[in-house]
């Protein structure tokens, strides 16, 4: 069984999606785990009768109420937005705003069908307890640092699983300010606690309202009145404030900023295993520990940060799509401002409907395309790079998109994602595929002969003008230069 990170979001992301007998599972091991967990103070022992009582209780009062200690979020993410001409000479401002809110439970609240899901997922990947022992602290009286790596461990993995179970909040009215603001000099940044006088002048607002999956979109054209770009940058950057009232009647609100571009090159990038090491061909348990407990400056990708740093600067933007949750744009954020990724917008997935239908691992090309092509319709004008992973679909997604748009596309390239393995990858015979078998394989005889058999496949679908490569070190991409260089003559 072929086993990738899109399963992983599938498997864990929603229990208002999961079949009932994986829900029972789940509430029964929480049950065992807290009858017989040894850390923290001790409750009374549990009857089945008193555990039933609770679950019915927490069902009643239905998935989306908000009870004490709970925690009402909203969140921005990173958008677009371009500056074009009208006939007359006057601008406007193309803006695309995205976001989530949704209900954070406290851990007294969480169902038991996710303190299961922990329980289980920690003996999974084998984490030991935290409990401090006599082998834990050193004659200082200190905790060890293994004792706080284990910590940390446990933090991260309750955090993020504590992310996906999420409640969304539906019907919840947004208020969206935008505000024009200075160019920032650096590449990455994630804006937070905006003292008014960085706000700039408020020039538009404009209202949406959360669907059934806690998220909102508002895309929309507005008249430009403000400043002339910078013209050491060519661009300048929009504020973006977005706040909502609580059922508790406190103010929640999310800022983030997004430049404003002209850029005729642009690169839409994957995330996992493409910018972040996720560890898909190294197993399920390496890639459970990357993605739910690992601390994010552990899962970068230092040779691809700085590859898209240098793009940036050659006046290239990003736009990162994943098939990761809404519900992870807060640890996706934090991991761009770590690794010091170029700021771009974000795309995530909207988990809905069956579990099981999500789990389908063919359809997760289709759910790629459809991103892309969301954001391949915001810049009709401009060409894009693709850049994804050879682990799980993109090369087959990529190629749909460049054989239905070759117009818009530039390149295909794929880092390999073999590259992190502990023994490493062997080369690909023929990585541009420029070299295809006279006749086609019929199977392939290990893992990186069925890498080779899916470039060759694709490279039969892209036109023949776009240039495709899997490479291992970004420094392999030798069509880059000649693209760029082209964009910049005509």
């Amino acid at each position: 069984m072929i086993f990738s990170a899109n399963d992983i979001w599938f498997n864990v992301v929603s229990h208002t999606t999961t079949p009932i007998w994986i829900l029972l599972v789940a509430m029964a091991v929480g049950y065992a785990a807290t009858r017989t967990s040894s850390s923290g103070p001790q409750k009374p022992s549990q009857s089945w009768g008193i555990w039933l009582e609770e679950v019915i209780l927490q069902r009643n009062r239905g998935p989306y109420s908000v009870r004490d200690g709970d925690e009402e979020v909203l969140n921005v993410f990173p958008g677009w937005a371009v500056r074009r001409q009208r006939s007359d000479g006057s601008e406007v401002i193309d803006v695309n705003i995205s976001g989530y809110a949704s209900i954070r439970r406290n851990p007294e609240n969480t169902l038991l069908s996710l303190r299961g899901s922990v329980w289980l997922a920690k003996k999974l990947l084998k984490i030991p307890k935290t409990e401090i022992s006599a082998m834990g602290i050193n004659q200082s009286g200190k905790r060890s640092s293994t004792e706080k790596l284990l910590k940390r461990l446990h933090l991260n993995l309750s955090h993020r699983f504590g992310l996906l179970w999420a409640d969304p909040l539906v019907g919840q009215n947004v208020n969206i300010e935008i505000y024009a603001v200075a160019s920032r000099s650096e590449v990455s940044e994630v804006t937070q606690n905006i003292t008014s006088s960085q706000q700039g002048t408020k020039f538009s607002s404009t209202q949406a309202t959360t669907s059934p999956d806690g998220s909102f979109t508002c895309s929309f054209r507005m008249d430009w009145q403000g400043p002339r770009q910078d013209p050491s940058r060519n661009e300048i950057e929009l504020l973006i404030k977005t706040h909502s009232m609580s059922s508790v009647e406190t103010s929640m609100t999310a800022t983030c900023r997004i430049p404003v571009t002209k850029a005729s090159l642009r690169v839409v990038s994957d995330v996992d295993d493409t910018v972040k090491n996720s560890g898909v061909p190294s197993g399920r348990q390496t890639i459970l520990r990357n993605v739910f407990c690992s601390d994010v400056a552990d899962t970068v990708i230092p040779e691809v940060s700085e590859w898209y740093r240098h793009l940036y600067n050659r006046g290239i933007r990003f736009h990162y799509v994943s098939n990761g949750p809404l519900a992870y744009a807060n640890v996706l954020e934090e991991f761009l401002l770590v690794s010091k990724l170029p700021l771009g917008s974000i795309t995530l997935r909207s988990f809905t409907g069956r579990l099981w239908k999500e789990i389908d691992r063919s359809t997760a090309a289709v759910r790629k395309y459809d991103s892309v092509v969301k954001v391949l319709d915001g810049f009709p004008e401009a060409r894009f790079i693709l850049i994804g992973d050879s682990g799980e679909m993109d090369l087959e997604c990529y190629a749909n998109l460049a054989h239905d748009r070759p117009h818009q596309i530039a390149a295909v390239l794929l880092r390999d994602a073999d590259t992190l393995t502990i023994s490493g990858p062997t080369a690909l015979d023929d990585p541009t595929a420029s070299n295809p078998p006279e006749r086609s394989v019929g199977w392939a005889r290990d893992r990186r002969a069925a890498v080779q058999k899916r470039l060759y496949e694709a490279r039969s679908y892209i036109p023949p003008h776009i240039p495709l490569r899997v490479f291992r070190h970004p420094d392999e991409c030798v069509e880059l230069d000649q693209i760029i260089d082209a964009t910049k003559d005509s």
